[in-house]
């Protein structure tokens, strides 16, 4: 998180202000981290007595998570233990995210995610993806198989491709099989593919993404 000398001053006034017995609860320090999304609920939760502003605080973490972002640690704010973020707004906003054919390829990926497994519910749930999805009330199995249900209506091609092999391999063969305008070598030049070839390709493609 890039804090800013705002944030860095702000952080310093409520301390100052939390020592000495002064803590304001709508303090305009706290309001502005808030607007600015200067702030972590960890943060917000021990330097802010407002805690009325915490949802946002979370809901602009999820906002945060995404294919190209750097910033998916931030799911520790919901899936551990002490987690601060498990409000109602937070968490229809985090499993939202989970459910989604982003948020279940990112908690695939990225094993740095997994926290301590000091909570005797999740001692047997190692990945993020098994803790997300049971804070979320279901199973990564059933995401999966409801991510991979609508994939084609989706337009969700490349997912179900990786992910889903039964689904995957029909819609590949499905738009392999039909005729082709070449623009290569031969330009205009309707191609067809057989059964075979298709097949073949999307293997291939399996292959690959494995």
């Amino acid at each position: 998180m890039k804090l800013t000398l705002f944030h860095l001053a702000a952080t310093g006034m409520l301390l100052l202000s939390s020592v000495l017995g002064h803590a304001d609860p709508a303090d305009d320090a706290c309001r502005q981290m808030v607007a600015d999304r200067n702030v972590t609920p960890d943060m917000f939760s021990m330097m802010c007595t407002n805690k009325s502003d915490l949802a946002e605080v979370c809901v602009n973490q999820v906002k945060r998570m995404g294919p190209e972002s750097t910033d998916n640690y931030v799911v520790r704010f919901f899936i551990t233990p002490n987690s601060p973020c498990k409000d109602k707004k937070s968490l229809q906003a985090f499993c939202t995210f989970v459910t989604s054919y982003d948020g279940y390829q990112i908690l695939a990926l990225d094993a740095a995610l997994v926290p301590d497994s000091s909570d005797p519910d999740y001692a047997n749930l190692t990945h993020p993806r098994d803790r997300a999805t049971k804070v979320c009330g279901t199973t990564a199995e059933a995401v999966h198989a409801n991510l991979c249900s609508k994939a084609d209506q989706s337009k969700q091609w490349e997912f179900a491709y990786a992910d889903c092999p039964a689904e995957g391999k029909q819609i590949f063969i499905r738009e392999c099989l039909k005729p082709k305008v070449s623009d290569g070598e031969g330009a205009g030049r309707v191609i067809h593919e057989t059964l075979a070839e298709c097949t073949s390709q999307y293997e291939s493609i399996r292959r690959m993404k494995r």
